[in-house]
């Protein structure tokens, strides 16, 4: 009887062995699920991100050669401001050469 109360005892023992090895697996597929999970995460907050980096680069280029135009014709106007009272000595010069060429061609 006292060998087979041992028996059993080992039994239970190498049982009870088994369950907590199953249960640290268990935990171990958990840990690995959760990990992998946290992972697809990251990845895609990470693609998020660089879509939006590319969004942003691009609105900032566009900008860029949005601004760069209008900066040379605001550039322009301003010359042109400068020189507005001037145009009409300039044209006036240029009448009267054209008017020069015209008589000495007579």
């Amino acid at each position: 009887m006292l060998k087979k109360q041992q028996n059993m005892r080992s039994i239970c023992i190498s049982m009870l062995k088994f369950l907590q090895t199953i249960r640290f697996v268990q935990n171990f597929f958990v840990f690995l699920y959760k990990l992998t999970r946290q992972l697809s995460q990251r990845k895609e907050t990470a693609k998020n991100a660089e879509n939006f980096l590319g969004i942003w680069t691009a609105n900032i280029r566009q900008c860029y050669d949005i601004r760069t135009p209008i900066d040379g014709i605001r550039g322009m106007v301003e010359i042109s401001r400068h020189y507005a009272g001037n145009a009409v000595d300039h044209l006036s010069a240029y009448e009267a050469g054209k008017w020069f060429i015209l008589y000495e061609n007579i």
